[in-house]
């Protein structure tokens, strides 16, 4: 008897520990709008911030793999793109957002072809990228034309061995 009780009550439990409201944006709010109202917060701060890739045009990204993006104070943008190191120049004014499509990188064949595919797809997405807000929860959300976007979170790990 008392386990007819308590396995619904697990079932509900791990169900619920399956979902996250925080990584899900509220019902018609666009990336980068505050659930509270509040503007987001100006793109200029996200320079000189080491930046990891959470969410690659809303397909989210191959588990352990590492993309990064660091607006340098020099309007260079550089970073991992999962297999090669990369750099483009770029332009940042308040939310408005250029890089140059002429993106620099080094040429090593990933090991696995679904890491070689998205470190492509990201290639091909971040010229597309025009504008940029850290959003409230500290995300750097960046969106371009068609409806792309990427995702990035501060780099915890950044300046340690891979």
């Amino acid at each position: 008897m008392r386990l007819q009780t308590v396995l619904p009550c697990l079932a509900l439990c791990m169900l619920a520990a399956c979902t996250n409201p925080a990584s899900t944006p509220p019902a018609g709010l666009a990336p980068g709008e505050s659930p509270s109202g509040a503007a987001p917060h100006s793109a200029r701060q996200a320079r000189g911030i080491p930046w990891r890739l959470e969410d690659l045009d809303q397909t989210g990204i191959i588990d352990r793999s590492r993309i990064t993006l660091l607006l340098g104070n020099d309007g260079r943008a550089s970073g991992m793109a999962g297999c090669n190191r990369y750099t483009a120049a770029y332009t940042l004014d308040d939310a408005t957002l250029a890089i140059d499509p002429r993106i620099a990188s080094t040429r090593m064949a990933c090991a696995a072809e679904a890491m070689m595919y998205q470190e492509q797809r990201y290639f091909e997405l971040l010229p597309l990228m025009d504008r940029a807000v850290v959003d409230a929860t500290g995300a750097l959300i960046l969106t371009g034309k068609g409806g792309v976007s990427m995702k990035f979170y501060p780099d915890e790990d950044a300046g340690q061995a891979p």
